[in-house]
């Protein structure tokens, strides 16, 4: 009797310890994914349609954004104007806008540019006068030369790069902090235009040592995607820096080699989805020129791989027009501007 109640006695006291280790090990490790075959291809090459801008010439290594109804183009290198104007639906040219120089309203360094619906605004950052313009869209409409007003000042030691506006209160975005005259890390941060405090989410993934990412954040369904450019790792976290998912490709080291960039240039939530330039192979050619990606890796907002787009077109950058259900793309081509329309593929 006295050997029983010994045994039910350490099985009631082992009992919880031996619950929480098995929840551990049914939930622990949901939060990391491998996929080591990605293999649903799909050849688009045949769909993409070029854009051809007539009306003004917009120079290489342009960004598209789409703001309201209109299709933004920026255009880095111009010697004139900054923005171009289009209209989303036909891409007929309205007019270019922003100034390049040092004058009052100009900007000397294009930055990021992001859009604040609640008040109908442009925001543009020089990244040389270091503070965010406001441009309203509807005077922009009335008088390309607009006069803006500084919205937001930028700290040169904790820089945003790449940022979405949410509110005044929080826009999300890729923080590059110098850690020396040639070095930085790079984080993704909440920033607060209002009292300029920005604050670095609380999740980093620990085996990576030389961090490069790109990002897009969705307030719709409340997180955020990081795609690691050096590392084939892409990371789902929410708007408070907690981790959902570190999704993995097949080729993943810790150490960043820069001769293969797996993640390039723009990922962005089309729908309920998630799609991100990819290229996973040698990023240098011959003659040590750097090859943009022909290809988007589709994935569903929890990480789950779906299918590769391969358009056999060299992509710098691209933009969802959720309206038109349509990618437009930017490309290292001699077609410099196409679109793809997604009906049937996502």
């Amino acid at each position: 009797m006295i050997v029983l109640n010994i045994k039910l006695y350490m099985r009631k006291k082992w009992l919880p310890f031996i619950f929480i280790v098995c929840c551990f090990a049914c939930t622990g490790n949901k939060t990391e994914k491998h996929q080591d075959k990605r293999e649903n291809l799909v050849d688009v090459s045949e769909k993409l349609t070029e854009i051809e801008f007539n009306d003004v010439l917009v120079n290489m290594i342009a960004k598209p954004y789409i703001i309201k109804n209109y299709l933004v183009i920026t255009d880095p290198t111009s010697d004139d104007r900054l923005l171009h104007i289009f209209d989303k639906d036909s891409f007929r040219y309205i007019f270019s806008t922003v100034a390049l120089g040092r004058g009052p309203g100009e900007i000397i360094n294009l930055g990021n540019i992001a859009f604040n619906e609640t008040d109908n605004q442009i925001l543009v950052t020089d990244n040389t006068k270091l503070c965010v313009f406001a441009y309203n869209l509807d005077s922009l409409l009335l008088n390309p030369l607009h006069h803006p007003y500084i919205k937001a000042r930028l700290d040169p030691k904790l820089i945003m790069n790449h940022y979405v506006y949410i509110s005044d209160s929080l826009s999300i975005g890729e923080l590059i902090e110098p850690t020396s005259n040639s070095t930085f890390r790079k984080y993704i941060a909440r920033w607060n235009m209002k009292s300029g405090i920005i604050e670095k989410m609380p999740y980093e993934h620990p085996d990576i040592e030389n961090k490069r990412v790109i990002s897009t954040v969705s307030e719709k369904y409340g997180i955020y995607v990081e795609c690691y450019n050096y590392n084939d790792l892409m990371t789902i976290c929410t708007l408070n820096g907690e981790l959902k998912y570190n999704v993995y490709g097949d080729k993943l080291e810790a150490k960043s080699s820069r001769k293969v960039l797996y993640y390039c240039s723009s990922v962005a939530f089309c729908g309920d989805k998630i799609l991100a330039l990819y290229s996973g192979e040698n990023t240098e050619d011959d003659n040590g020129n750097f090859v943009y990606p022909d290809k988007f890796l589709e994935f569903d907002l929890n990480g789950e791989y779906i299918k590769t787009l391969e358009t056999g077109r060299n992509i710098e950058y691209f933009c969802f027009d959720e309206e038109n259900n349509r990618l437009i793309m930017t490309l290292d081509d001699k077609m410099q501007f196409a679109y793809l329309d997604l009906h049937g593929l996502l």
